[in-house]
């Protein structure tokens, strides 16, 4: 549900992160096949918003009495369902995004009443937050929000993976493959994604190529990634990126979509997602079912 209204910081810190600007929007997947394959696919990208709630107590300068300020900073991102799970006879659903959708303590500084940039990013600090999935940018009605809890994560690979608490209705899990097609990722590869662009009014979808399977990213600890032309704007953060393999199967045509990586950042005007192989390691290792609240997996098994 939807109503008129914003949450405080919101716009101005995704912005903060990301150069401003909304790409223009590429919905239409000219490919009919395509199209219809990918609708499936398209059903398991979710909204993700992580809140921090900042509590100042004052004194009321008119009653002089002491009171205590809530000051709600809302960063969005995106998200894609990837399986689900029984807790205590009840079906919850694993979430893949971006680490820094789900944990702001890697960027952010809470120092007294100010948030700050966090300019040594090997050393974050906690950061009290809670995320949730939310219909889109625009939602601001809670009551049908979905709260999850980080079970994994792997600041490297700029990943973590999330468990719904008490999901009040089923979602769709990716039909497809989470990794690589036997003959691998090939450069130049047809590639389609979908997220939550802030300020759009709904979700955003749109096809490309990759370009280097080998972009040395120097944006917090060195690692490898995959650029590509996809677009990527604030909120798109941990959209997921499917790599779309055609063929033919008893003389009828097939295409099928393989989860090879997530959207995460800029870097010198190139777009780039970090890869499945980055962040294989943590998932394969993460928990299925029989969550604990506190219990997490932090990068690879130790």
């Amino acid at each position: 549900m939807t109503r008129t209204g914003t949450w405080p910081f919101r716009a101005a810190v995704a912005a903060f992160f990301f150069p401003a600007g909304l790409a223009a929007a590429q919905e239409a997947v000219p490919d009919r096949l395509v199209r219809e394959r990918y609708r499936a696919v398209a059903a398991s990208v979710i909204c993700i918003r992580t809140v921090v709630q900042r509590e100042l107590a004052m004194v009321d300068p008119v009653s002089g009495l002491m009171g205590t300020i809530r000051s709600p900073l809302a960063i969005q991102g995106t998200g894609v369902v990837i399986d689900s799970v029984m807790e205590g006879g009840r079906r919850e659903y694993l979430i893949l995004t971006n680490a820094h959708v789900a944990d702001p303590g890697r960027y952010l500084n809470l120092s007294g009443k100010f948030v700050t940039e966090l300019k040594d990013r090997d050393r974050p600090a906690p950061v009290p937050h809670e995320s949730f999935v939310v219909d889109s940018w625009e939602d601001d009605e809670p009551a049908d929000d979905i709260r999850l809890v980080e079970i994994a994560r792997d600041p490297l690979a700029d990943m973590a993976l999330l468990e719904t608490v008490h999901v009040p209705r089923a979602l769709s899990v990716f039909p497809g493959v989470i990794g690589y097609p036997e003959h691998g990722v090939p450069p130049g590869g047809h590639v389609i994604t979908s997220g939550f662009p802030v300020g759009g009014e709904r979700m955003l979808t749109a096809e490309g190529t990759l370009g280097s399977l080998f972009y040395v990213h120097r944006l917090g600890r060195t690692h490898v990634d995959f650029s590509t032309d996809l677009p990527l704007e604030p909120g798109q953060s941990g959209s997921p990126v499917f790599l779309i393999e055609e063929g033919r199967k008893g003389g009828e045509r097939t295409v099928d979509f393989y989860l090879i990586g997530l959207l995460h950042a800029r870097q010198a005007k190139q777009h780039l997602l970090v890869p499945y192989a980055l962040w294989a390691s943590t998932l394969v290792h993460a928990p299925r079912g029989g969550r604990r609240e506190g219990a997490l997996v932090d990068g690879a098994p130790r």
